[in-house]
C-alpha cells in the first residue's frame, strides 16, 4: 500500500521524526560535504577532453548507408602469431586521430575492401575469416567451419579469426574488424590518454615534451617511473584529465583510461578508454561511467556503492572470455594486495595548471586534508 501526502504533510512528518530522533538523543545525518564549485578552468578541461574524444569518431557512406564510425583499439605485438611475426599497429597505436582516419580513408578507397563489402552482402551462412599475419580477409561457405564457430571449440587463433555472418548486412562491427584485421589500424589505451593529456596541456599554454610519441606506453604514466604522482581516489578529489590506471594479472599496470567529468549533483563520473574489451558494438575509444551517491563524496572508487556501468567482453565472439571480471568495477578493484588499481597526474601538466589557477587541486572543506594535491 502506498501512502499518498501533500507536502505540508511530509514537512510535519520529516519535523516529527527530527523531533523524536533529537529527544532520543540521536544526532539527525548530515550529508557528507566536500564539493566545490566547478570553476571556468574545470569546464572548459571538460570541453577540451570531450573534444579530443569526439575526433575520434567519423561517419562514412558504404553502399548508401551512413555508419558511425569510431577508431579501433589497436595494441602492437598485442597478438602473438608464427616465429617472428609481431602486428604492427599503424604509428604503433600513437598516431592523432586525424592521422589514423586519414590511413582509414585511403584503406577504403582499396579494391580491397571493396570485394570485402561485395562478399559480405551476400546472403546465407558464411564464417568471415582474417588473418593478421597476411592482413587478409576470407569468406567461407564450410558448413563443418561455421559449425565449429557457432558450436565450439572455438577454432581460430590469436591471428586467425573466425566470425559467423548469416546475413547481408555491413554495419559498424564489420568496418571495424577490417580496420584492425587488416588495416592494422588504431590506438592503444595510452596511445589515447596521450592524444588527452597533450590537449589539455596545449589549452593551459604548455607543451608537453612526450615526444617521440611513437614509443610512449603505460611505463609512462605509472607512478614510479616518476613523471605521474598518485592520487586519493575519492571522489572529492578527482578532476578531468586524472589517469585511471588498472592493474594486470601480471600485478603491473595494463590499462589506461581519462576522467572526463564529475558531476557532484547527479552523482556520475564519465570517463573515455580505448579498449576492446567492450561489446561488439564499442569497441575502440568509447565512453564509459561510474554511479555515485552525491551525498558521500569521499567515496572511493574502489567502493562496492560506486557503480561501474562499463561491461567487458572479449574483442571477438569466440574468444576465451574474461574469466573474473564482467565491468571495469571488478577489474578496478582487483589485485589489492599489489597495490591495486590507482588514479594518476602528470607531475608537469599539474604545474601547469596550478600556475592557471592555483586552487585548482584543493577541496574547500577543512576534513579533506587528504586532497591528493
Amino acid at each position: 500500500m502506498k501512502l499518498h501526502c501533500s507536502l505540508p504533510g511530509r514537512l510535519l512528518i520529516l519535523a516529527a521524526l527530527l523531533v523524536a530522533c533529537i529527544a532520543a538523543g540521536a544526532q539527525a545525518p548530515v550529508p557528507d560535504q566536500g564539493f566545490r564549485a566547478k570553476s571556468a578552468l574545470e569546464l572548459r578541461l571538460e570541453k577540451v577532453i570531450d573534444d579530443v574524444y569526439r575526433r575520434c569518431f567519423r561517419s562514412y557512406y558504404f553502399g548508401g548507408r551512413r555508419l558511425a564510425l569510431r577508431i579501433p583499439f589497436g595494441q602492437s605485438g598485442e597478438r602473438p602469431g608464427s616465429p617472428g611475426f609481431r602486428q604492427r599497429i599503424f604509428l604503433n597505436g600513437k598516431g592523432e586521430p586525424e592521422a589514423v582516419w586519414e590511413q582509414a580513408e585511403g584503406l577504403f578507397r582499396t579494391e580491397a575492401f571493396a570485394d570485402y563489402l561485395n562478399r559480405l552482402r551476400v546472403g546465407g551462412l558464411r564464417v568471415v575469416s582474417f588473418d593478421l599475419e597476411r592482413k587478409s580477409a576470407a569468406v567461407y561457405r564450410d558448413s563443418g567451419l561455421f559449425r565449429a564457430v557457432a558450436e565450439g571449440p572455438y577454432p581460430g587463433t590469436r591471428t586467425r579469426i573466425h566470425l559467423l555472418k548469416t546475413d547481408g548486412s555491413v554495419g559498424v562491427p564489420e568496418i571495424y574488424d577490417y580496420l584492425y584485421c587488416v588495416g592494422s589500424l588504431g590506438m592503444d589505451c595510452s596511445g589515447f590518454v596521450t592524444c588527452v593529456q597533450r590537449a589539455v596541456a596545449r589549452a593551459c599554454g604548455a607543451d608537453l615534451d612526450l615526444r617521440p610519441a611513437e614509443s610512449l606506453g603505460l611505463w609512462f604514466y605509472d607512478p614510479g617511473a616518476g613523471y605521474t604522482e598518485q592520487v586519493d581516489d575519492r571522489i572529492v578529489n578527482l578532476r578531468p584529465g586524472d589517469i585511471v590506471l588498472f592493474r594486470g594479472r601480471t600485478l603491473t599496470f595494463r590499462h589506461s583510461a581519462v576522467i572526463q567529468s564529475v558531476d557532484p549533483a547527479g552523482g556520475v563520473i564519465r570517463y573515455l578508454q580505448c579498449t576492446d574489451w567492450a561489446p561488439r558494438e564499442e569497441r575502440g575509444v568509447h565512453e564509459s561511467f561510474i554511479y555515485f551517491d552525491p551525498d558521500r563524496p569521499q567515496s572511493r572508487l574502489s567502493d562496492d556503492a560506486c557503480v561501474w556501468t562499463q561491461e567487458l567482453s572479449p574483442a571477438f565472439p569466440g574468444e576465451p572470455g574474461l574469466r573474473y571480471w564482467r565491468n571495469d568495477g571488478d577489474r578496478y578493484r582487483s589485485y589489492q594486495a599489489a597495490g591495486g588499481s590507482v588514479v594518476v597526474r602528470i607531475r608537469a601538466l599539474k604545474h601547469c595548471i596550478e600556475a592557471d589557477e592555483p586552487g585548482f587541486f584543493r577541496n574547500p572543506s577543512a576534513s579533506n586534508a587528504d586532497s591528493g594535491s
